[in-house]
């Protein structure tokens, strides 16, 4: 599904060093969106007893804020009371063209999904934060050293979108959820076990 690219490191230091910074970059995004998604909106969610809408609903926010654009920019000669969704449309860009996305998206929800489970089911952060740390790496150095193969015949299970995420990410997340469920389902210290809660 990926080849190698002229960009893999020829000088055996600069690939350690390319792990180290995707490393880097991988904690410090985790850091950021699991305490605001994990830590602060499913906790306070489940804190609530409002178990469906931390586990089903945050996990899809977090696949859609991947896919939001930047503001789109207004001349200012032209600002009049209807700019404000001129810019909007800069947000939302990547939207208007769903299928473009789709397993991208329906990938990353099963990522987000499993990153809530694990919250759910050990009331851990670290372990979400470290999870989060190591998916966000691995993309980081594979973007770096390869490239999408789109002649291999399995192309199709990596997506457009960025040539990593895809059908294949999402097929093998979900089975990993499912394990997560049966195995464990929702029992956690502290927290109702049951799947029907509101």
């Amino acid at each position: 599904l990926r080849m190698w690219s002229g960009r893999f490191p020829a000088d055996s230091g600069a690939l350690p060093a390319l792990i180290l910074k995707g490393l880097g970059s991988g904690l410090l995004v985790a850091l950021i969106e699991e305490t605001f998604f994990r830590g602060a909106m499913q906790g306070a969610l489940q804190r609530q007893g409002a178990t469906r809408w931390a586990l089903f609903v945050v996990p899809l926010l977090y696949s859609g804020v991947h896919f939001l654009g930047r503001a789109a920019s207004v001349p200012h000669d032209e600002v009049n009371a209807f700019s404000g969704f001129i810019t909007w449309q800069g947000f939302f860009s990547l939207f208007t063209e769903p299928l473009r996305i789709l397993d991208a998206f329906v990938a990353l929800y099963f990522v987000g999904l499993l990153l809530a489970l694990v919250r759910r089911r050990w009331s851990d952060l670290a372990a979400c934060i470290g999870l989060h740390a190591g998916f966000v790496a691995v993309i980081a150095v594979f973007r770096r050293i390869s490239a999408p193969a789109p002649d291999n015949s399995w192309s199709f299970l990596v997506g457009s979108f960025d040539g990593l995420l895809g059908t294949w990410i999402a097929v093998v997340t979900a089975l990993v959820c499912l394990a997560i469920w049966r195995l464990h389902g929702l029992r956690s210290p502290g927290m109702e076990p049951s799947w029907r809660s509101p």
